[in-house]
C-alpha cells in the first residue's frame, strides 16, 4: 500500500508525477494506492501559496490511474481554518486505486 495525503502539491508537478509512476511500477498486483492532492480549482490559500508549487488540475490524478481499478475518486472543495489563518478554501482530489495487472 502507498498512502500519500496532503503533500504532493508541495512538490513540482513533474516530480510528483514521476513519484506516482515509480510507485505504480513498484506496486504488486492487488496493491492499493491512496493519494490526495490539492488542485487549482480554487487558488492556494495565502498560508501555503508560496509552497504549493505542484497543484494538480482537476481529475489529473485520476488520469494517471486509468490502467488501474479505481475504487474511489472524489473531487471536492472544502473550508479549512488553522490558528492565525482566516477561514479559506482548498480544492482537492482523492483517489483509492488497486493495481490489476
Amino acid at each position: 500500500m502507498i498512502m500519500c495525503f496532503g503533500t504532493l502539491h508541495f512538490v513540482a508537478k513533474n516530480e510528483w508525477k514521476k513519484f506516482i509512476n515509480n510507485a505504480k511500477n513498484n506496486t504488486n498486483i492487488g496493491g492499493i494506492h491512496i493519494i490526495q492532492i490539492f488542485t487549482d480549482v480554487v487558488p492556494a490559500s495565502e498560508d501555503i501559496a508560496p509552497f504549493a508549487i505542484g497543484l494538480a488540475k482537476d481529475e489529473e490524478l485520476k488520469e494517471l490511474y486509468t490502467d488501474w481499478e479505481i475504487l474511489q475518486f472524489k473531487s471536492y472543495v472544502f473550508e479549512d481554518e488553522h490558528p492565525n489563518v482566516p477561514k479559506h478554501l482548498h480544492a482537492s482530489n482523492k483517489i483509492v486505486a488497486r493495481r490489476i495487472k
